[in-house]
């Protein structure tokens, strides 16, 4: 079943919608309390969160998670839509596990040096690299995590596109490449459009 907290996000990627939406969060406890009757009504123990920048709300998740880890109820979350990863601290790590996320996405976008700045991406694969680090550090089993990066970036290697695979495969990361889309009004469509 799927569950939002958030909506919206601050970045301003040249291929996604997503930062042409105003940020806002959904109330906390009226979301545990879905997840909740879900759970009772129906047995159903997986949940997924689907919105595009949840960590961005770095307070509101870690209430979250804290309060999910709370639960005495047989519930395990995934965040399919990705952790940005330069937001994936030590404390984060811990709440993740405590509360009950058994999988996410981690962005490895690119190993593109270009990348980063013309999409405008808050992050790089260095960044991606150091989390999945501090993760496989604290012990967490990425291997129902997922590793996207972005194909057919008309200025991208091939070899950019395989050190972004073997990184996934070396972290274990269940690798998910996805097609650029290419939107009108972006910096993407101006050059490439």
């Amino acid at each position: 079943i799927l569950f939002r907290l958030t909506s919206g996000c601050p970045n301003e990627c040249a291929f996604c919608i997503n930062g042409r939406e105003r940020m806002y969060s959904f109330p906390i406890e009226e979301v545990i309390a879905y997840i909740q009757r879900s759970h009772q009504s129906t047995g159903i123990r997986h949940f997924n969160n689907w919105d595009p920048n949840v960590i961005r709300f770095r307070p509101h998740l870690k209430k979250f998670l804290k309060r999910i880890g709370e639960l005495d109820a047989d519930i395990h979350l995934r965040f399919d839509m990705g952790l940005e990863p330069d937001m994936i601290d030590d404390e984060t790590i811990e709440l993740l596990k405590s509360g009950r996320v058994e999988a996410f996405t981690i962005p490895l976008e690119s190993a593109s040096p270009d990348f980063a700045e013309f999409f405008a991406k808050p992050y790089t694969i260095i960044s991606a690299i150091r989390a999945l680090e501090r993760l496989k550090q604290a012990n967490y089993d990425l291997s129902l995590c997922h590793a996207s990066y972005i194909i057919g970036y008309p200025d991208e290697e091939l070899l950019d596109v395989f050190t972004v695979y073997h990184i996934a495969r070396h972290y274990n990361l269940i690798s998910t490449p996805f097609p650029i889309a290419v939107l009108p009004n972006s910096p993407v469509f101006e050059r490439y459009g």
